[in-house]
C-alpha cells in the first residue's frame, strides 16, 4: 500500500515538472515540490532507498520519453540517494 502511495505521489511531481507554466501556476508547482523534498529529507536512509528504488522501477516501465527523463532526474533531484 505504501509503495502505491509513493508511486502516486512521484508521478504528481513528475506531471507537474513536465507540465507547461499555463498548466500550472510556477509558483504552486514549486511550493508542492519544496513540501515533497521535505518529506523525504524526513525519512530514514532506507526508506529513500526504497524510494529510488521505486523510481528506478517506474522509470524502467515509462513509454513516454518526456516523463520518463523527469523520472530519470527524480532521485538526485530529490536526494534521494547517498553521495557516498
Amino acid at each position: 500500500m505504501i509503495s502505491q502511495v509513493v508511486s502516486v505521489l512521484v508521478n504528481l511531481l513528475v506531471s507537474i515538472d513536465v507540465a507547461a507554466d499555463s498548466e500550472i501556476d510556477p509558483d504552486f508547482a514549486v511550493s508542492l515540490q519544496g513540501q515533497a523534498a521535505s518529506v523525504f529529507d524526513a525519512m530514514t536512509n532506507d526508506e529513500r532507498r526504497e524510494v529510488a528504488r521505486l523510481v528506478r522501477d517506474m522509470t524502467r516501465l515509462e513509454l513516454n520519453s518526456e516523463r520518463k527523463s523527469a523520472l530519470g532526474e527524480f532521485i538526485d533531484a530529490y536526494g534521494l540517494e547517498d553521495d557516498d
